[in-house]
C-alpha cells in the first residue's frame, strides 16, 4: 500500500519540503536562543538582541501565515518541523507571538 512520505519523492514536492523544515528549524532556533536571552539575569540582557529575535520571529510568523493555504495534505518534515516550532513559540515566546491574529501587526 503507498502510504505518504515524509520526504516526497517528487522533486518539487521535496523541495517545498525541505524549506519548510529550514523555515521551522530556523524559527525553533531564534526561539530558543530568545528563551535563553530572556532567562539571563534582569541587567545583562540585551534590547538589541531579544528586540532582533522578536523581528525575526514576527517575519516567520508572517511568512508562514501567507503560505498557510499550501500546508494542506498529507504532512512531510516540513510541517512537522513548523508545527514543533510553533508549539516552542506560544510556549515561550511571549503575547507579542502569542496573541497574533491573521494580518496582526508585527511587534
Amino acid at each position: 500500500h503507498q502510504v505518504p512520505k515524509l520526504f516526497p519523492a517528487e522533486p518539487t514536492a521535496r523541495f517545498a519540503a525541505l524549506r519548510r523544515q529550514a523555515l521551522g528549524d530556523g524559527l525553533m532556533e531564534v526561539i530558543v536562543l530568545r528563551l535563553g536571552e530572556q532567562n539571563r539575569p534582569a541587567g545583562t540582557q540585551s534590547e538589541k538582541h531579544l528586540a532582533a529575535f522578536r523581528s525575526k520571529i514576527a517575519a516567520t510568523l508572517d511568512s508562514l501565515e501567507a503560505e498557510a493555504p499550501d500546508l494542506a495534505g498529507a504532512p512531510t518534515v516540513g510541517q512537522v518541523a513548523i508545527a514543533c516550532a510553533l508549539a516552542g513559540c506560544s510556549k515561550t515566546s511571549g503575547p507579542d507571538t502569542r496573541n497574533r491574529g491573521p494580518s496582526s501587526p508585527r511587534p
